[in-house]
């Protein structure tokens, strides 16, 4: 400040002073210096605005975001300007200090097989008014791949015509990953469930079939579509009446049922001994379901 102001240069810049009981505050300064006939200073005349509120706005903000993951871009659409803010570099894997805030170095962090479905959103919001809502790869100049939601929308000027865009992009690698390996455990599942000697069932609380497998189709003795009209109550003896309400009961208390022993009435009217196992599960939507397996005894009877 003083090589600028000794020099008879205006200076303009932010600057943290320390008040009188010792706490910090920061002013927007302009220091201008008064002349000589020698063209040296002889006074000052200082202008200052307080800024603390924004410049710690500023910083909860920047917190805010490292905390979180986040980032936020403007994008100026007419002069293709953009704007990133200091979390976006990490985001796609850049040196701030290296790195130029254009959209050809935006798309070029993009996973190549992603390109086109996020060239083709931000059209969609351009051209078409559509929300810019889209999860997407990013690769980093290490290889390694990352996953980030990228969420925003169009400022329009007076004629329609869109002007700005902008956004923000959040980190959601654990996230996906997590997604991943719960499908692949699924599919895993899912395959076992199909070739397993065990039938394996899911009710809804009325007793309705909503999915099964093979072997239960097979213990039952009926067709998928048959299995499909039919319900529990349709496949269990009368004389099983009370055990049946004691299960239930152990269902609603504990979340499980069984193991129990009892017999399935085939569609030729064959008793068929099984064992039950079950739990009381919720769908996506938070709805009661109840996942039963079923075990064939008949040759251990």
């Amino acid at each position: 400040m003083w090589n600028t102001i000794s020099r008879g240069k205006v200076l303009h810049g932010t600057i943290c002073n320390t008040s009188k009981t010792n706490k910090e505050y920061w002013v927007e300064s302009t220091i201008v210096p008064f002349l000589d006939k020698n063209g040296k200073p002889y006074k000052y005349v200082s202008a200052r605005t307080d800024v603390t509120t924004v410049i710690e706005g500023e910083a909860r903000l920047e917190r805010s975001q490292k905390f979180a993951n986040i980032g936020t871009w403007d994008w100026n659409i007419e002069t293709g300007a953009l704007f990133w803010s200091d979390r976006i570099w990490s985001l796609f894997g850049y040196d701030k200090q290296v790195t130029e805030t254009t959209y050809d170095n935006f798309m070029a962090a993009i996973h190549s097989e992603d390109r086109q479905l996020v060239s083709d959103a931000i059209t969609d919001c351009i051209e078409n008014k559509l929300e810019y809502n889209i999860e997407h790869r990013v690769v980093w100049p290490d290889s390694s791949i990352h996953w980030v939601h990228e969420s925003g929308n169009v400022i329009r000027g007076k004629d329609n015509k869109a002007r700005h865009m902008l956004g923000v992009v959040q980190d959601i690698t654990n996230r996906k990953e997590a997604e991943l390996e719960l499908q692949t455990s699924k599919e895993k599942l899912s395959g076992y469930f199909a070739l397993s000697p065990l039938g394996f069932a899911l009710t809804n609380m009325d007793g309705g079939y909503i999915e099964f497998n093979d072997s239960f189709r097979k213990i039952c003795g009926y067709s998928v579509t048959e299995l499909r009209e039919l319900d529990y109550w349709e496949l269990t003896p009368k004389v099983y009446e009370k055990e049946e309400a004691k299960q239930l009961e152990l269902l609603n208390t504990t979340g499980r049922y069984g193991p129990y022993e009892k017999e399935y009435r085939q569609k030729d009217g064959t008793l068929i001994p099984i064992r039950l196992n079950g739990l009381l599960i919720k769908d996506e939507n938070g709805v009661s379901q109840i996942r039963s397996i079923i075990e064939d005894i008949s040759d251990s009877k």
